[in-house]
């Protein structure tokens, strides 16, 4: 008897990579009110993230703010993003905080 399975194959490759560097990752969830996405700024050896959801059916926004160890997982165009749109968000996070 046979039977198909799936594979993953990880492979290791080289690419050029100029630091800081900025990425977002929308994770909105299709049927939700809400907006949800994760901006970021990753140095050499540690990351900065800022998770900004903005609920849709009453416009509340809350803020999520961390530092970790460099992740790579976001190394891939279609999470690329800019200084501009991270410092953008950045001092959006600051003037929530400093409203409470």
């Amino acid at each position: 008897m046979q039977i198909e399975i799936t594979e993953q194959i990880y492979k290791k490759r080289s690419i050029d990579i100029d630091f800081p560097y900025y990425y977002k990752h929308d994770v909105s969830d299709d049927g939700r009110d809400d907006i949800s996405v994760i901006y970021g700024k990753i140095l050499i050896d540690c990351e900065y993230t800022i998770h900004e959801t903005r609920n849709l059916y009453n416009n509340q926004i809350s803020y999520n703010l961390e530092w970790d160890s460099r992740s790579d997982c976001y190394f891939k165009s279609e999470y690329k993003s800019t200084k501009k749109e991270y410092d953008s968000v950045k001092q959006r996070a600051k003037t929530f905080f400093n409203c409470l």
